[in-house]
């Protein structure tokens, strides 16, 4: 008698055991997984900032280095005045000084918030040298003339200087007999206005310093995208760069040869104190004085970067991954949001000499 074999295969229960057993692989996979994700993440974004930090203090150092060029000792916290396309208050009144830091204050916790830093520099490439008026530049002249136009060209910076009364910058629209700079309104943009220039105007044998395209800039934070941030003013105007990303603060101390430390007198070319106190402008502007500015021989940097990974909390909600404030060697700094922060950071710091200024004296 034949019988027919029955087709056999998994039961209900091996069906659900099976599917159960493959679900806690995939778990324990997926966990694994997101560890090793998670880990990859962190190293990457620590190389990121890592680059960020390296790039933003190599960019805010090499203008640092540069800074000064150009300007004679005896100017030093000159007030500019300036005035694009008949606006005086873009950019306003500059300093002719290396660096000017304005120091950002403190958080609640006493940990230092970000600094502006603002450079300025000649980028005129054959001489540094300050020429001489020839003649009285009265308030209401266009014209200047100065013992030698060589280096000078359209659309040059050009600053006027005499000790007791603010500097006034202006645009070279023209030069003619290599001797004659034209400072008109005949160019688009435009740095002229005779209205910004003392009323007594300036006299035979001050100073005219060619910046050529110059090349003043404000490196600040970018307190709501975490980015550091520089304003360009040359002869196109005024313009914001961005310098880097998840850089979240700059700080910034002057280096001051003041002689203070035993062994040491002023004039030594050795910083004997490190501060953020900028000298007030010279006369008539302020009350500070030349002297103090030529005690200014170095500036201490330091740019902090953010890991652009979010750490996860804890479970019960307590970021870890940062709970101290990083710090430098001029203290503490804020990070953003404050303390505890599900963020890592990472520290870079520097001291540049200001050279132009040291081989200046």
């Amino acid at each position: 008698m034949n019988h027919v074999a029955r087709n056999k295969g998994f039961s209900m229960v091996e069906i659900l055991v099976g599917m159960v057993i493959g679900l806690l692989g995939v778990i324990i996979i997926m966990q694994i997984f997101a560890l090793a994700e998670g880990q990859k993440r962190t190293t990457t974004s620590g190389s990121d900032a890592q680059t960020n930090g390296n790039i933003s203090l190599y960019s805010v150092e090499h203008d640092v280095r540069l800074s000064g060029y150009g300007i004679s000792l005896a100017a030093l916290g000159c007030s500019i005045s300036t005035s694009y396309n008949s606006s005086t208050t873009n950019p306003g009144t500059l300093t002719l000084a290396p660096v000017v830091i304005t120091d950002g204050g403190v958080d609640a916790s006493g940990n230092a918030l970000p600094d502006t830093l603002s450079v300025l520099y000649s980028r005129n490439t054959m001489t540094g040298l300050p020429q001489t008026l020839a003649y009285v530049n009265l308030q209401a002249d266009t014209q200047s003339t100065i013992g030698s136009t060589f280096t000078a060209a359209a659309n040059d910076l050009v600053v006027y200087y005499q000790s007791g009364k603010n500097c006034t910058l202006a645009q070279v629209t023209a030069v003619a007999n290599n001797t004659v700079l034209n400072h008109d309104n005949s160019l688009t943009p435009n740095w002229n206005n005779s209205a910004i220039f003392p009323a007594s105007g300036y006299d035979v044998n001050s100073n005219v310093f060619n910046f050529g395209p110059m090349a003043y800039r404000i490196y600040s934070i970018d307190t709501v995208n975490n980015n550091l941030q520089f304003t360009q003013v040359n002869a196109s105007g005024p313009s914001l760069f961005l310098a880097a990303g998840e850089i979240v603060n700059l700080q910034a101390q002057y280096g001051k040869d003041t002689g203070a430390h035993a062994g040491h007198v002023a004039g030594d070319n050795i910083v004997d104190a490190w501060d953020t106190v900028t000298p007030g402008l010279i006369p008539p502007a302020g009350a500070g004085t030349n002297a103090q500015w030529q005690q200014i021989i170095a500036v201490r940097l330091a740019i902090l970067a953010r890991s652009g990974q979010y750490e996860k909390p804890t479970t019960a909600g307590v970021c870890t991954a940062t709970t101290v404030a990083p710090s430098w060697t001029g203290g503490t700094m804020a990070v953003p949001g404050g303390l505890p922060s599900c963020y890592r950071y990472k520290m870079f710091e520097t001291v540049v000499p200001l050279r132009n200024i040291i081989w200046g004296s």
